[in-house]
């Protein structure tokens, strides 16, 4: 089964900039990529419906180094699992750390190939750009979650809704088609990138597997 619990919105933005101001407005320059408008940030999500629990998200460097711990219970068919785990990225590379200390670490061959169209530009941009391509549209609205503003996209095909940042984070995202479920930013850290230990784990350890496809990215596991 292959899980990934993460926005399809937030996969979505790339491009590069130097440091924020300190208005924390981007400034643009250089060819690096970047997945989300701001330097640093912690952002939690609260989920509710087939999905309970919370992920807190540590980014650092434009979105190019990024610690994801996931505390949740998936439901279906009656039954529930836990899915508890840390994901450590860093370009192209995943490292998943389970609960059990378990740790797996994949390599992604085609992200070069993938991302290189979208160095040198906003993530808002390349969002833009991409977000009318799986058929996403803006429905006018706006809304505001843990103290950002965002504004809200459908993708009805797949009956998903989602409020996203002029920066490219997804602070709301509901789904109705697939495992109805609905996931809410509780809280928002500008300029928090998290503790050094949640981007930690022991490289000798790490047991190398097949890599997950692009499409996924930056998925937090394959199975």
């Amino acid at each position: 089964m292959r899980v990934a619990i993460v926005s399809a919105f937030a996969c979505l933005a790339a491009a590069c900039t130097s440091p924020a101001s300190s208005t924390g407005r981007a400034v643009q320059s250089g060819d690096e990529l970047r997945y989300y408008d701001r330097e640093a940030f912690t952002v939690v999500m609260t989920y509710t419906g087939a999905i309970t629990g919370t992920t807190t998200r540590y980014v650092r460097d434009w979105g190019r180094q990024q610690a994801i711990v996931n505390d949740m219970v998936m439901s279906a068919g009656g039954l529930a699992s836990s899915y508890r785990n840390r994901v450590v990225m860093e370009g192209a590379r995943i490292v998943t750390i389970d609960e059990t200390g378990a740790t797996l670490g994949e390599t992604l061959a085609d992200y070069e190939q993938n991302w290189a169209e979208w160095r040198g530009r906003t993530a808002m941009e390349r969002f833009e750009r991409q977000m009318p391509n799986i058929g996403a549209r803006r429905t006018g609205a706006s809304g505001s979650f843990a103290g950002q503003v965002c504004d809200y996209w459908e993708t009805q095909s797949i009956g998903m809704r989602d409020c996203v940042t002029s920066w490219g984070l997804t602070l709301y995202e509901s789904n109705t088609i697939a495992n109805v479920s609905e996931s809410v930013a509780t809280e928002v850290r500008m300029g928090d990138s998290g503790p050094d230990s949640a981007f930690a784990y022991d490289a000798s350890q790490v047991i190398e597997r097949a890599e997950c496809p692009s499409s996924y990215f930056p998925g937090l596991n394959c199975e």
